[in-house]
């Protein structure tokens, strides 16, 4: 077992540490992405880029519904009882693609309801372009959550 003989407190800092030091760097080449995308793309596609980014993390954010914190709290009080974790994982991933093949149906079919308020000519097409990646999103940000908690 990896850290077996390191101190709890010692594995949080150093898990903290190596948290934020990923932060940094994540925001450091995306500042960079968006520097040379802007310059790639000039202003108004820039900021239907950036609206469509947007867009797709309010709608992942309202649509992963908090499963896998609830998940991850379920398998944690499980504790010794594998059976049952496996089944909350797996009705959360059976979840989690139920949620992403609706939100792929409709935005495909109606992305103008979200783009409407935001008056950007080609916002729609893009949320429609955008629409099959929900239910791989989904299942994949519930998976690396809540697994990790099932795997301990």
């Amino acid at each position: 077992m990896v850290g077996a003989g390191v101190p709890e407190s010692r594995r949080f800092a150093l898990d903290v540490s190596m948290l934020f030091i990923a932060s940094i760097a994540s925001m450091l080449v995306g500042f960079v992405i968006v520097v040379v995308m802007g310059r790639y793309l000039g202003p108004d596609d820039l900021g239907l880029y950036r609206m469509t980014s947007t867009v797709y993390g309010i709608i992942m954010l309202g649509a992963s519904m908090g499963l896998p914190a609830a998940v991850t709290k379920y398998t944690a009080e499980q504790g010794a009882d594998r059976g049952a974790m496996s089944r909350s994982v797996s009705a959360g991933i059976l979840l989690s693609l139920a949620v992403g093949i609706c939100l792929t149906l409709l935005m495909a079919v109606f992305p103008e309801l979200v783009s409407s308020p935001f008056n950007m000519p080609g916002l729609a097409g893009l949320l429609r372009l955008l629409s099959p990646i929900y239910p791989f999103a989904l299942v994949g940000g519930f998976c690396s959550v809540s697994l990790t908690a099932y795997g301990r």
